[in-house]
């Protein structure tokens, strides 16, 4: 379906030039003294300015296209480590074998290595799911004092923080193999 949108709107602008020609040719003047070097040149600038819309929406499918297979290429290679860390990390946090601050600190660090920018080229879904995984950085670094009541709270803060960010992770990892799987690049 996707393929015949160009045909359809070909079709659509002849159709439109076709009727506007006709409408003015037969109640404007009746063919009396037209000037068909003037209709031919009119027609020329509406086919020129068709063909820069064509190649502007072109431009900017190729562009999503790279985009899309950039992030793609990038995020495929760390979301997977990023997704294991943050089950470990939960684990570690659960068991008691880590401090929380010591989990934030190393998940910060790894997030701002490892995950690429976003550009405004990418299909927005991957944007919306890009911004979920911003959304955990931000609350896996939400500070918190030290007392003892404090990390326990920051331990169950923490630990629901990293189960929403699997989540987020796996619809990242969702979202870019069904757009980044069929990208096929001209």
């Amino acid at each position: 379906m996707e393929s015949l949108k160009p045909i359809a709107n070909l079709v659509a602008l002849t159709g439109l030039l076709f009727f506007s020609f006709l409408t003015g040719a037969l109640y404007g003047q009746r063919f009396e003294e037209i000037n068909w070097s003037t209709i031919f040149a009119g027609f020329l600038g509406l086919a020129g300015g068709a063909c820069a819309l064509l190649a502007a929406r072109w431009e900017r499918q190729q562009r999503v296209k790279i985009a899309t297979f950039k992030f793609y290429e990038f995020s495929r290679a760390s979301l997977s480590p990023l997704i294991r860390l943050m089950q470990n990390e939960l684990i570690a946090l659960k068991n008691g074998q880590k401090q929380p601050s010591i989990i934030d600190r190393e998940l910060i660090g790894y997030l701002d290595r490892m995950l690429p920018e976003v550009t405004d080229d990418l299909p927005l879904k991957i944007i919306q799911a890009y911004s979920r995984m911003e959304v955990f950085k931000v609350n896996i670094s939400t500070p918190i004092s030290i007392s003892e009541q404090d990390t326990q709270i920051h331990r169950k803060v923490l630990a629901d923080a990293l189960e929403l960010g699997i989540i987020n992770a796996l619809q990242l990892q969702t979202e870019l193999e069904k757009y980044g799987s069929k990208i096929k690049l001209d």
